[in-house]
């Protein structure tokens, strides 16, 4: 198993302001084979938690490693449903935190609306346990076919993300921007409930997410899943750009500064 890393940026700014961890199984032929072609089967014959426990520790291997050369960035983990319901859950991945030295806010614990399928009681204890822990939980794939309101009305999340079966509308189809443009809203509404949108792929979807105010997004239009050391030199030379244009910036309004004081005979401070 290989573990990439695809970037979350803010929309507003495209700042980099986290990444999903997304898990493949390498096959004998060398190709790489998506979650949809062994999650199912690992769930069914319940062994699932240690696909879980690896992709967590690979995240924390690599968080540790960034600390030491004074890098943070964090990191959202999938989790399954099967997982989260073992008893003690909560302390075992305090103990894997622990074991990496990596503070539990730089983990984001994604669980799908599948989730929606434990009583209310339990999964409102689970969440609670999580966020009282330091970890942030994000409710992952909202709009799907299993989307359910009501779990909304329990838990709080410190998420929620849009399914890329809404983004792609965007643009073309005038419910999906209905649907979209209420949906970010009602996050607004909960008011600490961040609202990211996946699969954004074209320069159209991303101004329509700004225009319904959408705080962050995900997709190939900002950057594809890419391995550990890809993602840290794709960030690097990134990071790298950013300063570059920052100080561009700043020297400019500097000029402008030193302009508009040269025309009001004063002096720039």
């Amino acid at each position: 198993f290989v573990v990439h890393l695809q970037p979350q940026v803010e929309l507003r700014t495209e700042k980099v302001v986290g990444a999903e961890a997304l898990v493949r199984r390498r096959e004998a032929s060398g190709e790489l084979l998506a979650p949809a072609g062994f999650i199912p089967t690992y769930e069914k014959e319940g062994i699932i938690r240690h696909l879980d426990f690896f992709v967590l520790e690979t995240v924390c291997s690599a968080l540790r490693r960034w600390k030491r050369l004074g890098f943070s960035l964090p990191v959202a983990v999938n989790f399954s449903r099967m997982t989260l319901l073992e008893h003690n859950v909560v302390n075992r991945l305090l103990e894997v935190c622990a074991r990496y030295n990596v503070e539990p806010g730089l983990i984001r614990i994604e669980v799908t609306e599948s989730l929606s399928r434990i009583d209310t009681p339990t999964l409102k204890k689970l969440v609670s346990l999580l966020r009282d822990e330091g970890f942030a939980v994000s409710l992952d794939d909202f709009g799907t076919q299993h989307s359910n309101l009501a779990i909304l009305t329990n838990i709080d999340f410190n998420e929620i993300k849009f399914d890329r079966s809404l983004v792609s509308g965007l643009g073309d189809t005038p419910k999906s921007g209905v649907i979209m443009e209420h949906a970010i809203g009602m996050c607004h509404a909960f008011r600490r409930t961040a609202s990211l949108a996946e699969g954004v792929e074209t320069p159209l979807q991303k101004d329509i997410l700004k225009d319904y105010h959408c705080r962050y997004g995900q997709g190939f239009l900002f950057g594809k899943p890419m391995s550990m050391d890809e993602f840290w030199d794709w960030y690097q030379q990134r990071m790298k750009r950013r300063k570059g244009d920052l100080s561009i910036q700043k020297c400019i309004s500097m000029r402008d500064i030193t302009n508009m004081s040269r025309i009001q005979n004063v002096e720039c401070p």
